[in-house]
């Protein structure tokens, strides 16, 4: 995931990038000092490593990892997944001539559910394999004591 994060050193105000792997400003997670490559000193990030978290603070993740996992994966998703099925049920409606091809009963309400329940799922699923990467890393750099 190539997410990245603008900052400034706080010695020579020299404008910096972190990669999404040093800090996840959503999660929180990564290293909490990074240093400058122009003035060579350490200064702070807003990160944090899980070894250093609070049980508050591990909570807060993990429910940000839920609530994002599942805006990601149902809306992002199982929306698109929905979207595309509609786009394909316009064609054939134009193409037969027939209308109502795409109706919201309860078979067709059943058929997309079972579509775009396994997207969302996918979704979910990756979102929680990137949070389990960060504390992962996080414990590689600083181990629980």
């Amino acid at each position: 995931m190539a997410v990245y994060r603008w900052e400034r050193c706080p010695y020579c105000k020299k404008t910096l990038s972190l990669a999404a792997e040093y800090a996840d400003d959503l999660l929180g997670l990564g290293p909490e000092f990074a240093t400058c490559p122009n003035c060579k000193k350490t200064h702070r990030t807003r990160a944090q490593e899980w070894a250093r978290m609070s049980t508050g603070g591990r909570a807060v993740f993990w429910i940000k990892t839920v609530l994002l996992s599942v805006v990601g994966g149902v809306v992002l998703w199982g929306a698109g997944a929905l979207m595309t099925l509609m786009g394909i049920f316009a064609g054939l409606e134009y193409m037969t001539g027939k209308e109502n091809l795409f109706l919201w009963g309860n078979e067709n309400f059943l058929l997309m559910l079972g579509i775009c329940l396994p997207f969302a799922m996918f979704g979910m699923y990756r979102r929680f394999r990137y949070a389990k990467s960060l504390i992962v890393e996080s414990l590689e750099r600083v181990p629980l004591a």
